[in-house]
């Protein structure tokens, strides 16, 4: 993901930038590691860092982007220092928001360009053209080089813009809404540019809808741009009009996460296992981003990581096992593992174990064939009997 991409998700999602959470986005620093200065148990991040030049170089961009979106750079919060780096803890603990974001207390002392830049705001995210006008007309008055004059601007034009006709024009206005309307509307709204946005993307998603899955590009097709919409039905339904859509990695994660958002977290799972299968380093990416949807999943594959007795020898291939002791209900609600592999094999055994349907006989050896597959399950199995 690009650093400008970060940027403005952040805004739009946060209403401000931060620029650790650009290196957690961009796999740049662990969530174990962050976690763990947060709470007071590391003095800086630098130990966590997975390349201290790289990460430099990313939060530079980042900074120059967000200045010119016309960002407000915040006093750095106050705590122990990020790095021992003096440039690099700087950068990090550096706060980026939209200019005039403390409403109230700008209301309080009546700042004109500031009163005129919320009603500004409130009549973007009203989807009103002609108020948004007049109002940028009066702050180009009060401050003629306003950022978010120009960034009004663009947002009014695409308040007034037709929807796309056809998929070529679509893909046109896709790249004219990640390029220049995102930007602008995170910039000048924050966690309100959603709501501006979601209607835009999806006249897009609708001119795309039929249109053939491009693996070369997977973000052209209508299920990634449902996606920005939060509309998980077409999402899922777009997924599923695709032939053979499950030897696309990327279109299975999104059909998981289409799942569990419609509260179907038992097919959700069962993806994200498939996945551990068929496209481990997929479902890695996916279980580690900042916005993976299941906590549980997520929190059962940081315990995996640490957990002693599988430090060695596990992979993502055998985690749905691993899930399976930490989380019994799923044993009952998900189908056999298909294949005789060592990870196929250790879950199937898990799963009848987790049955609560099994004789003592049978239980025996079952234990004892999942010790033979992988003792470092079994000794995490069986710890869990104690």
């Amino acid at each position: 993901m690009r650093v400008e991409d970060i940027v403005c998700r952040a805004l739009l999602e946060q209403g401000a930038y931060v620029p650790v959470e650009l290196l957690l986005a961009a796999d740049q620093l662990s969530q174990e590691g962050h976690d763990a200065w947060r709470a007071g148990e590391r003095p800086t991040l630098d130990e966590d860092l997975q390349d201290a030049s790289a990460a430099r170089a990313a939060l530079r961009e980042a900074a120059l982007f967000a200045r010119n979106l016309g960002l407000i750079e915040g006093a750095p919060e106050p705590r122990l220092a990020a790095s021992g780096d003096s440039e690099l803890d700087a950068l990090l603990r550096a706060t980026w928001r939209p200019a005039g974001d403390d409403r109230q207390g700008d209301l309080f002392v009546d700042n004109a360009t500031t009163v005129t830049l919320n009603a500004l705001r409130d009549a973007l995210t009203a989807r009103d053209p002609s108020g948004a006008r007049r109002q940028r007309a009066k702050l180009l008055e009060l401050q003629p080089d306003h950022p978010g004059a120009a960034q009004a601007a663009a947002l009014i034009g695409a308040l007034e813009t037709e929807p796309p006709q056809g998929p070529a024009e679509a893909l046109e206005r896709r790249d004219l809404i990640a390029g220049h309307w995102t930007p602008a509307a995170a910039a000048l709204l924050g966690a309100d540019g959603q709501r501006l946005l979601a209607p835009l993307w999806r006249d897009v998603a609708l001119a795309l809808d039929g249109a053939d899955f491009d693996p070369h590009h997977p973000d052209r097709h209508a299920s990634w741009v449902f996606r920005r919409c939060l509309d998980w039905e077409h999402v899922k339904r777009t997924v599923l009009d695709v032939p053979d859509f499950g030897t696309y990695p990327l279109l299975v994660g999104r059909l998981a996460e289409a799942e569990y958002a419609l509260h179907e977290r038992t097919e959700a799972v069962r993806l994200w296992f498939a996945l551990c299968w068929t496209a481990p380093r997929h479902f890695v990416e996916l279980v580690r981003r900042r916005d993976f949807p299941d906590g549980s999943v997520a929190g059962a594959w940081r315990q995996a990581m640490d957990a002693d007795e599988l430090a060695e020898d596990l992979s993502p291939e055998w985690f749905p096992a691993w899930m399976l002791i930490r989380e019994r209900g799923l044993a009952r609600r998900l189908p056999e593992a298909a294949g005789t592999d060592g990870p196929a094999r250790a879950f199937n055994l898990l799963r009848e174990l987790g049955s609560g349907a099994v004789s003592d006989d049978r239980r025996v050896r079952l234990r004892a064939g999942l010790k033979a597959v992988h003792s470092g399950l079994f000794a995490s199995y069986m710890g869990t009997l104690r």
